[in-house]
């Protein structure tokens, strides 16, 4: 991974209440609880969800009006399919 989203993981996990724990090698050990995995997992497809349904909204000015129309949907359509399979319900 590249270091942007090693950082947006690592700020995924605190804003899930995960604890930081310095002093491995490795570099920073997380806790999670039950409840904060689930809810780091929950921001992870969310971003993901994030990523389709922005990449949607791009299409408006790059294609003909129904073709971005066309890809709007599919692309909000996309962030639905993701949700439904992890579960994530908004």
């Amino acid at each position: 991974m590249n270091k942007r989203s090693t950082q947006l993981i690592q700020e995924m996990a605190r804003r899930a209440g995960a604890t930081d724990e310095h002093g491995h090698q490795a570099g920073p050990v997380y806790s999670f609880t039950e409840q904060e995995l689930d809810d780091f997992a929950k921001l992870i497809v969310q971003e993901c969800v994030n990523i389709c349904e922005v990449n949607g909204d791009t299409y408006q000015y790059s294609y003909t009006p129904a073709k971005a129309r066309l890809a709007n949907s599919t692309s909000k359509y996309c962030g639905m399919l993701i949700k439904k399979h992890f579960g994530v319900e908004q």
